[in-house]
Formats: C-alpha cells, structure tokens, sequence
C-alpha cells in the first residue's frame, strides 16, 4: 500500500510549492499545511483495514480542494459531497484513485470543460460518479487499464467482492466513472 502514493502527485505538489514560494504567494503556507494534512491521513490510515466513512470524506474534501488551488479554473469543478454518514465504515483511499485521475487525464482549458465528482449515501451504499473532459489530442496512457485503476479493482474485488458496482466509460473526448459499494 505504501507504493500506492503516487511520486507523481508528490512531486507535482512539491513544484507546486515551490512556484508559490519563489512568486512569494500568501498561499504557500496554506498549501504546505494541506499537503502535510494529506500525506499524514495516507500514511495513517493506508494499513489500517477500515476507516469510518465520515473521515474518508473529509480526506477527499481536502483531497478536491487541494488539485481546486492547483488549477487555473477551479470554478470549473463540481464537487459534490454529503457532510455526514453516519456510521459506516470503508476501506481507506478506495476512492481517491478515480478522483485524482479526474485531475491527472481531466482538462479544464476551454471554457465548456467541467470536472464533476459527485459523492452520495443511501441506503448503506456510497455512489460515486467522476465525469471529466479529454483532451483527444493529448496521448494518455490507457486510462481503464492503469496499475492504480487495477489495483483499486483487485481492492474491491477482494474487499467488497459481490458489494460492488464499477463502471468505467471513455470516449474520444470524455471519461466518466460510476462506482456503488454496500459499505457496513
């Protein structure tokens, strides 16, 4: 699970910094504390075999803000998310694969381009629905079949055998993820 954290966001977040330091921005200090903030939920919580669902959210949260400050257009992403969840549990960064890749593949350079990352609770199930436009000219690596999309299905595979719904679709120019788990 430790390899799970990707070097590329580190070090995508690190010269992320370190723009924001060398243009003396008065968000440097906030983005250190937030990137400091999720690393320590990751590293925390990754061995752990559930965590309640209510501090997922919140690591998601912060996760969406986190790429939101990244971005030039953060006007442009739809993040939706319930407050509380009771007390359900679930297994912990299952979720955050599908949406850093909405950040990672996701283009937000026109006008039109959305990223959309809906989250809901009913019923003991967590729906979770990523929308994001492509850029067809940009050569991606194939998105459906990546190591952090396989291993987050042999998670929930393993973890949620017959609990779980996963459908990946991609277009020339959209890729959109709808996930549903029974969580407990």
């Amino acid at each position: 699970m430790r390899s799970q954290i990707n070097p590329h966001f580190l070090f995508n977040s690190l010269n992320h910094i370190y723009a924001l330091s060398v243009k003396q921005s008065e968000y440097t200090p906030k983005a250190i504390l937030q990137l400091s903030e999720l690393l320590r939920y990751a590293i925390e919580h990754m061995d752990k075999e559930r965590v309640r669902l209510n501090n997922e959210l919140e690591y998601v949260a912060a996760f969406v803000e986190w790429y939101k400050m990244r971005t030039d257009h953060p006007e442009r992403v739809e993040f939706i998310c319930p407050k509380t969840a009771a007390e359900l549990s679930i297994a912990p960064l299952l979720l955050i694969v599908f949406i850093e890749n909405c950040f990672k593949h996701g283009r937000l350079s026109y006008k039109d381009d959305r990223i959309s990352i809906k989250l809901s609770i009913e019923n003991g199930k967590l729906t979770l629905i990523t929308e994001n436009v492509i850029d067809p000219n940009r050569e991606l690596p194939a998105v459906t079949t990546g190591s952090g999309l396989e291993n987050v299905r042999r998670r929930l595979n393993l973890l949620y055998e017959d609990r779980h719904q996963l459908d990946i679709q991609q277009t020339e120019t959209n890729y959109r993820v709808s996930l549903t788990i029974e969580l407990e």
